[in-house]
């Protein structure tokens, strides 16, 4: 069996080597992103004070929606691709937005007059505080898992880090009475920053040549692991000139094909040659320069595998 897999791409949320997808599978990735995207641009607009705005009341249906609902859904539609890290940040953001939206909602679920009339509006703004640091805290151990994936994926993470921290601080530096004009403004900066970074990654998951003149390049980190090209499974290894003797688990020749272990061959791309590993143990078939033949964990062993007529 053979598979294909890719490096790092923000387009599809993933932040490392990653099994390519079939192609007729869509990619929920660009859908969360805009609705990261949008929630972000909005609220950091008003922050930011844009034509006086100060409320983020419009926040309460984009929340509960864009941001929130089909966030979530992306978020669980990457688990069903299997990517653990694109359906924990989706998920998690899309809970944060519908979290926002119901703090913001008037009368029907009291939050807000709750905490004023028991804390005062400085306790109120204490506790939005708190829990932006929360989100704070969350997209940090986040960022940690973009590190050697893309440059505008690794971005997006720390604007977005950097406007929960911002946030954070203009509500817990309040007055009594509002929260830090000058700390809202930078996290309206950074939000802006976010929403762009969003958007441009959802463009580079959508966008290919057979829908756009304009594709976006995509820029690795030189300590970017490299994905090999293909991956082959499943292959029992034989002598050349005799198939009825197979290789074992313990790199002996065998004429019993129960016997034979089974091995996967990786092409690791760029003329850099091949990688064996033998299955039921996950080591990799390591040949010393005085040709002797072992199993080892390290990855770094290199054949070149070429086609033989028999």
């Amino acid at each position: 069996m053979e598979e294909q897999y890719n490096r790092a791409f923000g387009g599809e949320f993933q932040p490392g080597i990653h099994l390519s997808k079939d192609r007729k599978q869509p990619n929920p990735a660009p859908l969360g992103l805009c609705g990261m995207a949008m929630c972000n641009f909005l609220l950091a607009l008003i922050n930011m004070g844009t034509r006086g705005l100060s409320i983020p009341t419009v926040l309460i249906s984009t929340g509960f929606v864009y941001g929130g609902l089909i966030q979530i859904l992306a978020g669980m539609w990457e688990m069903a691709i299997g990517n653990t890290f694109g359906a924990t940040t989706l998920a998690s953001y899309g809970a944060y937005w519908i979290s926002y939206a119901i703090i913001q909602t008037p009368g029907g679920f009291h939050i807000m007059d709750t905490l004023v009339k028991e804390e005062g509006m400085s306790g109120y703004l204490n506790t939005l505080g708190l829990f932006e640091v929360g989100w704070f805290i969350f997209t940090t151990i986040m960022t940690f898992m973009t590190t050697k994936s893309t440059v505008a994926f690794f971005s997006l993470f720390v604007a977005l880090d950097l406007t929960y921290l911002f946030a954070g601080l203009a509500f817990l530096s309040n007055d009594g009475s509002n929260p830090n004009k000058t700390l809202l403004r930078i996290d309206g900066a950074f939000g802006i920053i976010t929403a762009f970074l969003a958007w441009y990654n959802a463009y580079s998951g959508i966008a290919d040549q057979t829908n756009s003149f304009f594709t976006t390049p995509v820029i690795h980190f030189p300590w970017s692991a490299e994905a090999p090209f293909f991956i082959s499974s499943g292959h029992r290894l034989s002598h050349a000139g005799n198939s009825t003797r197979y290789l074992t688990s313990s790199l002996q020749l065998s004429s019993k094909k129960d016997e034979a272990a089974s091995f996967s061959l990786y092409d690791n791309g760029n003329g850099q040659g091949h990688s064996i590993q033998e299955l039921s143990s996950h080591k990799y078939v390591q040949l010393s320069s005085q040709g002797n033949v072992s199993l080892s964990s390290r990855e770094d062993a290199r054949f070149i595998v070429a086609s033989v007529s028999l």
